[in-house]
C-alpha cells in the first residue's frame, strides 16, 4: 500500500505546483448594504452587478478566479484589514476605517438629494434640519452630517433600493442616494412620483487593496489600468449609468 499512496501523494504535489487543481483566487468583499446595480445579493450571496462584473473581470486579468465573500459593511474596513479578503471595490478614504493599498479614481458618480412630488422644493442642504432623510445603514453621510449637524435626523434602510422604495411610497420625504443608483431605480420604476433634487457632491471610487494580502498591488494596479486603456472598464461600467 506504501509504493500507491507515494505515488499519488507524488501526482498531487506535482498537480499543486503546476496549478492545475487549485486555481489562485482572488478574493472580493461585497458588502450587504448595496443594491443594485452595483449588486445582486440572492440568500446572502452575490449573484450579479457591477461589484460581480469588475470583479471578475479583473481576475481574469490578472490569471485569476473571483470569489465573493458577503459581510455587512460595517464589518468591512476590519475584515480587509485582517486579511479576510483582497480586495473591496466602490470605495474612497473615508467611507472604510484602516490603511490599505488604494486603487482610486475607477468609478465616478455622485450623491443625490431625491425628493418625493409632495415635498416643498430644496435649494440647499440646510433646508433639512429636522426632516427625517433616508439613509442605508451602515453608509456614513460627511456632507450631511457638516451641514446638518445634530439636526440630521436619518431613517435607515437596510440597502439602496429599500431606501428608495421608502421615498416612493412616501414613507420619507427625501433620500440620499448615488446618481448610478437613482438612475437604476427610475429605469425600474418610471411611474414612481420621486424627483431629483439636489446634487451634493460628485466623487470617484476604487479599490482598496488589504496589506495583508498575498497579491501584489503593482499587479492589481496593472491590470485596472490596462481594463480602463482598453475600453473595457468603460463597457462594463455603461450599463449600470457610471
Amino acid at each position: 500500500m506504501r509504493l500507491p499512496l507515494l505515488a499519488l501523494l507524488t501526482t498531487l504535489t506535482s498537480l499543486l505546483l503546476g496549478g492545475s487543481v487549485l486555481a489562485a483566487e482572488l478574493v472580493f468583499l461585497a458588502p450587504t448594504n448595496h443594491s443594485e446595480p452595483l449588486a445582486r445579493f440572492e440568500q446572502g450571496r452575490l449573484r450579479g452587478g457591477l461589484l460581480k462584473d469588475v470583479g471578475e473581470a479583473l481576475a481574469r486579468r490578472t490569471g485569476q478566479t473571483a470569489r465573493f465573500v458577503s459581510m455587512p459593511s460595517k464589518r468591512v474596513g476590519a475584515a480587509l484589514r485582517d486579511g479576510e479578503a483582497d480586495l473591496v471595490c466602490y470605495v474612497m478614504p473615508g467611507w472604510i476605517e484602516g490603511d490599505f493599498h488604494w486603487m482610486e479614481g475607477l468609478f465616478s458618480d455622485a450623491g443625490l438629494v431625491v425628493s418625493h412630488a409632495r415635498a416643498l422644493p430644496i435649494a440647499q442642504l440646510t433646508e433639512l434640519r429636522g426632516r427625517r432623510i433616508g439613509t442605508v445603514l451602515g453608509y456614513r453621510y460627511p456632507e450631511l452630517e457638516a451641514a446638518l449637524g445634530a439636526n440630521f435626523m436619518r431613517l435607515d434602510a437596510r440597502d439602496t433600493g429599500s431606501n428608495l422604495t421608502k421615498l416612493a411610497s412616501g414613507l420619507v420625504d427625501h433620500a440620499f442616494v448615488e446618481r448610478s443608483a437613482w438612475i437604476h431605480f427610475q429605469r425600474r420604476h418610471p411611474e414612481a412620483d420621486v424627483r431629483e433634487a439636489l446634487v451634493v457632491s460628485e466623487f470617484s471610487t476604487g479599490c482598496a487593496m488589504s496589506r495583508r494580502s498575498t497579491h501584489s498591488p503593482a499587479v492589481i494596479t496593472q491590470a485596472l489600468q490596462a481594463m480602463r486603456a482598453s475600453g473595457e472598464l468603460a463597457r462594463l461600467l455603461a450599463p449600470y449609468g457610471l
